[in-house]
């Protein structure tokens, strides 16, 4: 299992039936990369796919199949966990997260503001077209 899978079957574990939406907004994924890595897990029987509360839209939940992965893996997450702190020190740990964390919220108001510049240009556009 890479990285990239465990981290994306561990934020389904934790909040069940997370649209993909969500899933990438949280991780900062872009959606192509997002798509591949979820296609592994729904290929390995790890997660399951439903629709959500639109026809567009998918919600994702971690399967027993997928427990049982997460469960072989996290003794092997947890080591490399404590060789980087080894490396890096608690310290330097909880600043890298601190940093990662201010730069993702950072990222994530970034597109937030994207999408809302997008969207206001596309009303723009469609009351342009109406008049």
């Amino acid at each position: 299992m890479e990285t990239g899978q465990f981290t994306l079957l561990a934020t389904i574990r934790h909040v069940p039936g997370i649209s993909q939406i969500y899933i990438a907004r949280r991780l900062g994924m872009d959606t192509t990369s997002l798509t591949r890595t979820l296609g592994v897990l729904l290929k390995n029987g790890w997660v399951e796919k439903a629709q959500g509360s639109d026809r567009r839209s998918r919600v994702f939940t971690i399967t027993r199949a997928g427990e049982a992965q997460l469960l072989r893996a996290r003794p092997y997450w947890q080591r490399a966990q404590q060789r980087f702190v080894s490396i890096v020190g608690a310290d330097g740990t909880k600043a890298l997260v601190q940093a990662v964390e201010a730069v993702a919220l950072a990222l994530n108001a970034e597109v937030a503001d994207l999408h809302r510049a997008r969207r206001s240009a596309r009303v723009r556009k469609r009351n342009a077209r109406a008049r």
